[in-house]
């Protein structure tokens, strides 16, 4: 998020900002939350929840709330410039076919996150 962060403030331009995918930063690069928050925390105009685990070398996408991504703080850092963009689930089962069904996933992240938003 660094190096996006650099791109971003080289470009100058308002019609060009972030869509953030909580998830790539933390699995792919090592990164905690409060550093990508830091670095593009305010170009964000949309953000993929998603939520995952790190098992047996491989990482592995969960139910939101099932995983271990640090998402209400996200949502609460967030929420604290203001944030009033999308946050869209991302479900990859094209992907990863072993993954649950999209009828129970999208209930249940409408569920928690509705839960997650009212805690804030």
């Amino acid at each position: 998020s660094r190096k996006l962060k650099g791109l971003i403030e080289t470009v100058d331009c308002p019609n060009v900002q972030v869509l953030w995918d909580i998830n790539h930063p933390v699995r792919y690069f090592g990164e905690t939350a409060e550093q990508t928050f830091s670095n593009i925390g305010k170009y964000v105009k949309h953000m993929h929840i998603k939520d995952s685990v790190f098992k047996d070398g491989a990482m592995q996408y969960k139910m939101l709330t099932y995983g271990d991504l640090p998402i209400r703080a996200i949502l609460k850092a967030m929420k604290s410039i203001g944030y009033e963009g999308y946050l869209s689930m991302e479900w990859v089962k094209r992907w990863q076919d072993s993954l649950e069904e999209p009828g129970i996933v999208f209930s249940h992240y409408a569920f928690e996150m509705k839960r997650l938003i009212n805690e804030l």
